[in-house]
């Protein structure tokens, strides 16, 4: 049994006061202490007094009390496993006994769970007790080997340390569960030999080794393998030791040409003999620079109500899609140039994988503008604005309400790679590029004129304010050998034009043509006011429907057909579409079917417009006759005895008819020359009938002198009455 030296300056204090001697030296006496049975059967000595003369920390009470001694449920643990661990605060001054009655806090630490990150961890860093003892549980969260463990009592609120207890808890090595990928620093690098502002030319990738238990293991060998070398792509770092976090690091530099590689990191499991592989996700190497053919400009419409109102509503989303000759997004953050003939667009924007958007918004100067901002067209046989646009024979900055935009970036001209090393060698096909402009009138060539075609921006390459033409060597910087290529970058570029459209609009019937059992086509086009239908006949009209300049309508405007009596085939409604451009203006065309025609009838095809300003235009630009009787039409006015006329035949519209006639002539006033005064004759579709009378002796004129009867297939028959003069 252990007395300590205290204790013993205790029992001698008590013995001198049994002889009458001196006075009690425990502070608090009034207090006193108490036996109570333990949960194992046992009995703790408790202290019942208000003040501890000594306060100590240990395992146990009383004669059993070990002084600075955690108890630990297990001093043996395995990897990531827990214990209970608990200390008892005694005071010394009362025979070892249990602090009841009084609080004090006890915080615990150990070397495991100080590190960072922490490699060990306790369910309570700091316990405030009352009842003189304070557990928690211990948890190996990746610590291995000996870890010591402390624990610190002191007065509530106060940092000064009363006690202190250790111990020692032995954790087994980890067992290795696996080893993964957590990240590389970039994803694109830049070809070695490149000077890219934007892209790297090297990337950090990490790797990460846990136990079984997910807790990073520290201190363990692992390899990096790349999965390709060529271009000269290479590892910084073949192998390296982890870190606290159970991290290992290599470096991946960039190659002279391009490709995709991925890192493969492996570490031993943990019987030494079993290798675990993970692999990282794929590194690009690329130019990252953008490439002619790969540059794309797009709009998100291409006809926009900008012509008779300006600002918001008018608002066209220009985006640039940039890529570089691999057709890989060019590095984030690559700026793209923006100019316009008309209206208002920002300068620049930076791309995000591979692509950037800016708005234009109509604004004056409008398009076809001169430097003064009058607006003028050199095709006098096109429509136009006539309250805005004047003609003039010299003009040639385009055409009224046509717009242009042009955007660019620095990059190469692109090449066709033939060996498929990812550089231009000497040999290899290319198109060399002249310096961009914004080509206001849309020709392709390179034509400003102050007065003519003030429009036409020139977008200068050298900075020497001349136009220069394409050059004879490749513009680029991936070049596989010096030479007289790759002396320098070019803009690369697109150019888009798109219409700023009226929201007043105008019709043109362009066709009308007519089918039966898709065969016997005719053409009604130039009969635009009448014509009749023929049974069982498709029948297509067309139209062209623009805007006051004779260009494509607005986006969204909607037209529909309609006719009465007929059925409409497939689409009754068309709409301009996002993509539709066009400097003649929408061409729609509808169908309909007459089917059996039992009775004359007349109607009207009918086009609605729908405008983007809510106004509907209608238009009724010709008849349609289901009337198939043929009319009698003399060659004069009045039929004389002794001269010849002509009878004809036509439809209701005027033409020609075209079945056979058979006509029954009968004269009231007057005879034919045989004296008859009824004949009857067959005429030919499309035929004439000639005809020759004689006075019957008595001179006379008769309104109703001359009597036809008209008869055809399919048809009642007819009577015509025309004045005779004998």
């Amino acid at each position: 049994m252990r007395t300590p030296a205290f204790l013993a300056t205790v029992l001698f204090s008590s013995f001198l006061t049994a002889c009458g001697g001196g006075e009690d030296p425990v502070a608090g006496s009034a207090g006193g202490t108490t036996t109570e049975t333990d949960g194992d059967g046992g009995t703790t000595t408790v202290s019942n007094n208000t003040d501890v003369v000594t306060l100590d920390l240990g395992s146990g009470t009383g004669d059993s009390f070990q002084d600075g001694v955690i108890q630990v449920s297990s001093t043996t643990l395995a990897s990531g496993g827990t214990t209970q661990i608990t200390v008892d605060l005694v005071d010394a001054g009362n025979s070892y006994a249990k602090v009841a009655g009084q609080e004090f806090t006890v915080t615990f630490s150990s070397d495991c769970a100080s590190r960072s990150p922490a490699k060990a961890t306790f369910s309570e860093e700091t316990v405030e007790t009352r009842s003189g003892s304070a557990t928690v549980t211990y948890s190996a969260k990746g610590c291995s080997g000996d870890d010591l463990i402390t624990a610190i009592a002191a007065e509530v609120g106060s940092l000064d340390a009363l006690a202190l207890a250790t111990t020692v808890i032995e954790i087994a090595p980890p067992e290795i569960g696996t080893i993964r990928y957590t990240n590389a620093t970039d994803t694109s690098l830049s070809i070695s030999g490149i000077g890219n502002a934007v892209l790297p030319k090297l990337s950090e990738l990490t790797f990460q080794v846990v136990d079984t238990n997910n807790n990073p293991v520290v201190d363990r060998d692992v390899t990096f393998e790349i999965s390709s070398n060529q271009g000269g792509v290479r590892l910084a770092k073949l192998s390296e030791r982890t870190d606290e976090n159970g991290e290992a690091r290599t470096t991946v530099l960039a190659g002279a040409s391009h490709g995709i590689v991925t890192v493969r990191a492996s570490t031993m499991a943990t019987d030494g003999v079993t290798p675990i592989y993970t692999s990282s996700q794929p590194i690009s190497i690329t130019t990252g620079i953008a490439d002619q053919d790969s540059f794309t400009l797009v709009l998100n419409k291409y006809s926009t109500w900008g012509w008779d109102q300006l600002g918001a509503d008018s608002d066209v989303e220009v985006t640039a899609i940039v890529n570089d000759q691999f057709q890989n997004p060019v590095a984030d953050g690559t700026v793209v140039n923006f100019r316009a003939d008309s209206g208002s667009i920002p300068s620049t924007c930076e791309t995000s994988n591979g692509q950037c958007t800016v708005t234009w918004r109509s604004a004056n100067p409008l398009p076809g503008a001169d430097a003064g901002g009058d607006l003028f067209t050199g095709d006098d046989s096109r429509p136009r604005d006539e309250s805005k646009v004047d003609f003039s024979a010299e003009w040639n900055g385009g055409l009224p309400g046509v717009a242009s935009i042009t955007a660019y970036t620095i990059g190469e001209a692109g090449f066709s790679d033939a060996n498929g090393n990812g550089l231009f060698d000497a040999g290899e096909s290319y198109t060399p590029l002249a310096e961009a402009f914004v080509d206001a009138n849309d020709n392709g060539i390179f034509d400003y004129d102050k007065d003519t075609n003030p429009r036409e921006a020139l977008i200068d390459f050298d900075g020497d304010d001349v136009w220069d033409d394409a050059p004879d060597y490749y513009q680029g910087i991936t070049c596989a050998e010096e030479g007289t290529d790759c002396r320098s970058l070019v803009h690369v570029r697109d150019s888009v034009s798109f219409i700023v459209a009226d929201s007043s609009l105008r019709v043109q019937l362009n066709s009308i043509s007519g089918t039966i059992d898709g065969a016997d086509a005719r053409s009604y086009l130039g009969v635009t006011e009448c014509i009749v239908l023929r049974e069982n006949e498709v029948i297509d009209v067309a139209y062209n429907v623009s805007d006051v300049n004779g260009n494509m309508p607005p986006f969204g405007t909607t037209v529909s057909f309609g006719i009465d009596g007929f059925d409409e085939l497939g689409n009754e409604t068309l709409q301009v579409k996002a993509g539709d451009f066009g400097t003649n203006g929408f061409d729609v065309s509808f169908s309909f079917y007459t089917g059996l025609i039992s009775s004359n009838s007349a109607s009207s095809p009918e086009l609605t417009i729908q405008g983007l300003d809510g106004v509907e235009e209608f238009f009724t630009p010709v008849r349609l006759f289901s009337v198939r009787r043929p009319v009698a039409v003399l060659d004069t006015l009045l039929v004389k005895a002794d001269e010849t006329f002509n009878v004809s035949f036509t439809d209701v519209c005027g033409i020609a008819y075209e079945e056979p006639v058979t006509v029954i002539v009968e004269l009231v006033n007057g005879q034919f020359p045989d004296l008859d005064r009824v004949k009857s004759y067959d005429v030919a579709p499309g035929g004439t009938l000639s005809l020759d009378i004689t006075s019957d002796g008595t001179s006379s004129y008769s309104g109703i002198g001359l009597s036809l009867t008209v008869l055809s297939q399919g048809q009642e028959e007819i009577a015509y009455s025309f004045p005779v003069k004998d």
